[in-house]
């Protein structure tokens, strides 16, 4: 899986096409396409959408250039953190989560509930031939829990967010029932069994790592608990955006080693009997919305080519 960060910054149909060409040769099965304001939204989404958005006409010619090089499509939506795109205009500031209001969504609101499935929704229009949908879910910053909605719920700050994240994927089921679902594992790894059980057979975890070696985490032991809940796990790694904010060029050796080692902790994983869906090669174009982008994409083309090639 590649991703790309078309958030902000869109980019230019014509060099994703060619983009995509280039890994289609290099052996990517799917593309992974986040949008945030840079999606077409209607109705009270609208305000959402930068002054750059793509048009819908812009979406469908992604596809068809996606679906031209045979890559299956897997919409990246955010459900609960890095909502800033979302929760910087004031109509919406009453979804905020106390603890970080800018990025974060209060998972007690109905209304945060109700606003998150119609994104979905509309997304999910444009995108009716996704087999996967990626869900985020990693930046959650309410463990205080001192929203007033939340601490109404009894419930401490885990079985809050697995419950917000139930809703959301039953939600997802009900109309898309072969959809497969992932989200980062970032909150589910000190959580233990009889915590994660509500998720069983909704989602895939996906696992993500910066480290130059990821070989260490082979003895952690989430992977246990995954394997007896989750039909199987993802591995993840990045091209661009794991550094510093304010960096320029990709340090090419680090992401390369990065990858390397996730493909040999994976075989290890497997050899465990834990089923591996793949590796997905991250693209971030910033750590928050305000910031500057980051490694832009022309400068981390090659560095995606030889990341592309290692894991084919």
């Amino acid at each position: 899986i590649v991703h790309f960060d078309l958030s902000k910054d869109p980019v230019k149909i014509n060099y994703l096409r060619k983009i995509f060409a280039h890994l289609n040769y290099f052996g990517a099965k799917s593309v992974m396409l986040q949008y945030d304001d840079s999606f077409p939204f209607a109705g009270n989404l609208s305000l959402a959408r930068s002054p750059h958005s793509y048009t819908i006409d812009d979406v469908k010619d992604i596809l068809a250039h996606a679906s031209k090089n045979k890559f299956n499509i897997i919409p990246y939506i955010q459900v609960i953190g890095q909502m800033e795109y979302l929760l910087q205009h004031h109509q919406f500031h009453d979804i905020r989560s106390d603890s970080f209001p800018r990025q974060t969504i209060c998972p007690c609101s109905n209304r945060s509930v109700t606003i998150i499935k119609e994104i979905i929704r509309q997304i999910m229009d444009l995108h009716k031939n996704a087999k996967a949908i990626h869900i985020g879910g990693h930046d959650f910053y309410n463990s205080r829990l001192t929203c007033n909605r939340c601490k109404g719920q009894h419930l401490n700050e885990n079985q809050v967010y697995v419950e917000y994240i139930v809703k959301i994927c039953k939600y997802i089921k009900q109309h898309f029932p072969e959809m497969t679902i992932l989200m980062w594992d970032n909150r589910l790894r000190s959580m233990t069994a009889n915590e994660m059980e509500p998720l069983k057979d909704l989602v895939e975890p996906m696992v993500l790592d910066f480290h130059p070696d990821v070989t260490h985490i082979l003895d952690q032991p989430q992977w246990k608990r995954y394997k007896s809940l989750f039909h199987q796990i993802w591995g993840a790694t990045a091209y661009k955006g794991a550094e510093e904010c304010d960096d320029n060029f990709v340090p090419t050796v680090k992401r390369l080693s990065n990858t390397i080692t996730w493909a040999r902790l994976l075989d290890g994983l497997r050899r465990t009997g834990l089923k591996v869906g793949g590796i997905s090669l991250m693209g971030f174009s910033r750590p928050t919305y305000s910031l500057p982008t980051c490694q832009i994409l022309p400068a981390s083309i090659p560095t995606l080519l030889l990341m592309a090639l290692a894991v084919r």
